[in-house]
């Protein structure tokens, strides 16, 4: 019967051995512990500061926008309420703000303000129907101080709301007196034409389309003829209904031209004078006379 081996009995070195093995094992235990416990806890710091900004920093800056509405400073509580994008009720008191502003401006005169709010509000509430009021003031300012053309303008852009078909008119009758007194008798003609039936808009024009005749008749240019005849047509007037002198102004204007020895230039008004005299065969001798020197020369 054979005895069952004896274990050796570890030496002080072995023992020494395992003892700091055993503590290297438990301090490195430690080690993970305190790694641990450190990430945690700056992850909690995270947690706490991203709950910190999405709660307590929107807070303050909701309260401060509130304090800007109440102190009146409205422009300045809408951009504070939409720099908090959606965060509670933001956005709806932005609008509130914004619209409130914008007719402080119109009742202030603040026009642009009050266009650029109502603007930014698209189509909120009844901000279109006052977008169409601030127009409708800047039209009248600009109607009373004699900006007639930018008034027109501007009850062209909102035609339909309220009277403004007639200040367009007026408008336009404004203009036309305006360019007629400063001899610019086109531009006149064409303001009238937009007047419509506006008081006595119908002479105003037939007299600036006569006027811009008369000056090319006096300027003996067949080119500015041509040019203020196209208006008169454009503008539906035909000049011998409205004043027959007109025909024998042309006339004398071709008599002087054909006496001159501007044979082409004669022709060209007598053919603007149409039946008048003898235009007809004065304009076709003209022209036949001015192709003669033309193949003598």
């Amino acid at each position: 019967m054979t005895n069952p081996p004896v274990e050796p009995i570890p030496s002080f070195v072995d023992a020494v051995e395992a003892q700091k093995a055993a503590d290297d094992l438990r301090h490195a235990r430690v080690l993970r512990k305190r790694f641990l416990l450190g990430c945690l806890m700056v992850l909690g710091a995270f947690l706490l500061t991203w709950m910190t900004i999405r709660t307590l920093v929107p807070y303050f800056q909701y309260r401060q926008a509130e304090s800007l509405y109440l102190s009146g400073k409205l422009l300045e509580s809408a951009d504070a309420f939409s720099s908090l994008g959606n965060w509670s009720d933001a956005a709806e008191r932005a609008r509130i703000s914004r619209y409130a502003a914008g007719q402080q401006a119109l009742r202030e005169g603040r026009l642009e303000d009050a266009e650029e709010a109502f603007i930014l509000l698209g189509d909120w509430q009844d901000a279109p129907e006052q977008l169409l009021a601030v127009i409708y003031t800047r039209g009248s300012q600009l109607l009373r101080s004699g900006a007639y053309a930018s008034a027109a303008a501007c009850f062209h852009e909102i035609s339909g709301y309220m009277d403004t078909e007639s200040l367009e008119a007026e408008a336009w009758y404004g203009e036309g007196l305006r360019l007629l007194q400063e001899g610019a008798f086109a531009q006149s003609a064409l303001a009238f034409s937009r007047a419509g039936m506006y008081r006595d808009a119908l002479f105003q024009l037939q007299n600036a389309c006569g006027q811009e005749i008369r000056k090319a008749v006096r300027l003996k240019d067949p080119s500015a003829l041509s040019s203020a005849l196209t208006l008169s047509d454009t503008c539906g007037v035909v000049f011998p209904d409205f004043d027959p002198e007109i025909c024998n102004d042309i006339y004398q204007a071709g008599l002087c031209l054909m006496e001159e020895k501007a044979y082409r230039e004669a022709a060209a008004f007598f053919d603007a004078a149409g039946s008048y005299e003898n235009s007809e065969m004065l304009s076709s001798w003209c022209r036949a006379r001015s192709d003669t020197e033309e193949e003598l020369r």
